[in-house]
């Protein structure tokens, strides 16, 4: 009797052995009698994957949290600004991607084949990698208004603050009223410009803090399609700002200390410095969940007016920023998204600038693309060596 006990339990044991995490997979291999070898070099095989996913998983969650407490804390040192991700390119280059990379999205041009791939970033401002300066979001902010700012003979900079009680007002409000709040303040400048001037045009976007990268102090940041301003109407501007601010959130302004600052400049040396200096990050410290849930999907820089399409090739960023072909000019494809540890293993990927990278295919080899195609968002070349010799690379469409 104890015998056969021993053997029905050592028979649930091994049952209970090949039970899966996954409801589908424990009813697609319930077997109800002995697994053959093949069937249990599947089944260690799932295991172990669905181990490593589980290890890779906790270890993002821990990595996440660690970069939480640190920038929470307010502890951005150097090396913690400077920690990155490399990526193994075969060129020898010392290219390093930031280490809130996600990923990358490929894109192909119809026209020239050529194939790119955009690194996907968080963006957020008080980013170790992402807010400081010249960093590749940095770029690509200064790109994507380069054509507007070039096609501006006279820029002028327009700078609108907030008084302090109104301030205090969107800290105390709900979320969605603060976020109403910033972009009603900004449409009440944009319709005041474009009725005080005819077929007016400019950019604009928030800088959140002061120059000490802590305070909460919201201004807006113009640069507008414009030349010299009166001061009598700039007084005029603040005086009609302030009526409104009352009025519309039925507040009493104490002081009258608003700031509206003016300036332009016609050179293109001011003109890429401001372009700089407004297309930064400021918020380098991380806020209260508050404002960061006001920042979270708040569509900072803005266009108004009528541009034409760009004219200046020669900038690849701003080309690509675009969605054009750098080389060409056709409207890029998208392929989809390539994750970090397949893009390292591409070949002759050469990054162009502000996280874009180029995938030339294998020309130091000798060898000539004769059809190019992508297959879940990877390159797979078809090509002939220099002896006409017909090679598959990485055709995974035959596995």
């Amino acid at each position: 009797m104890v015998k056969i006990q021993k053997i029905l339990n050592l028979q649930e044991k091994k049952q209970k052995s090949y039970n899966f995490a996954s409801p589908q997979l424990s009813e697609l291999y319930n077997f109800k009698e002995k697994p053959t070898l093949v069937q249990k070099s599947l089944i260690s095989y799932l295991q172990r994957e669905t181990s490593i996913k589980k290890q890779g998983n906790l270890a993002k969650k821990v990595d996440y949290l660690e970069q939480y407490a640190i920038s929470y804390n307010g502890a951005v040192s150097g090396d913690n600004r400077n920690k990155k991700k490399r990526i193994d390119f075969n060129s020898g280059s010392d290219e390093l991607v930031p280490e809130c990379c996600s990923g990358f999205m490929g894109f192909e041009c119809k026209t020239c084949g050529k194939v790119f791939y955009k690194a996907l970033l968080c963006g957020r401002e008080w980013c170790p990698e992402c807010g400081s300066d010249g960093s590749w979001v940095h770029r690509r902010r200064m790109a994507s208004w380069w054509d507007k700012m070039m096609q501006m003979n006279s820029v002028g900079y327009l700078v609108v603050t907030m008084p302090e009680e109104l301030q205090k007002h969107i800290l105390s409000d709900t979320v969605q009223n603060a976020k109403n709040i910033l972009q009603d303040i900004r449409r009440y400048w944009i319709r005041k410009l474009k009725f005080e001037y005819n077929d007016f045009r400019g950019l604009c976007r928030y800088h959140w803090v002061g120059d000490d990268g802590s305070k909460w102090y919201p201004h807006l940041n113009f640069l507008l399609d414009l030349g010299w301003v009166d001061d009598g109407v700039l007084d005029r501007w603040r005086s009609d700002y302030l009526r409104w601010i009352e009025s519309k959130y039925d507040l009493t302004i104490k002081a009258k200390t608003t700031v509206i600052w003016y300036n332009y400049a016609g050179s293109t040396g001011q003109k890429v410095h401001w372009l700089k200096y407004i297309t930064r990050s400021t918020l380098r410290v991380r806020p209260s969940m508050f404002i960061e849930d006001i920042l979270y999907r708040f569509k900072n820089s803005v266009v108004f007016g009528h541009f034409e399409d760009p004219v200046d090739g020669t900038q690849k960023l701003a080309s690509l920023e675009g969605g054009k072909c750098p080389y060409c000019g056709t409207k890029l494809e998208c392929l989809g998204f390539v994750g970090v540890g397949q893009f390292n293993m591409f070949n002759d990927k050469k990054h162009l600038d502000g996280g874009w990278f180029e995938w030339v295919p294998y020309n130091d080899w000798g060898f000539v693309p004769e059809q190019e195609y992508i297959y879940n968002g990877c390159p797979v070349v078809t090509s002939k060596n220099n002896n006409g010799v017909q090679l598959d690379l990485f055709d995974v469409s035959k596995n």
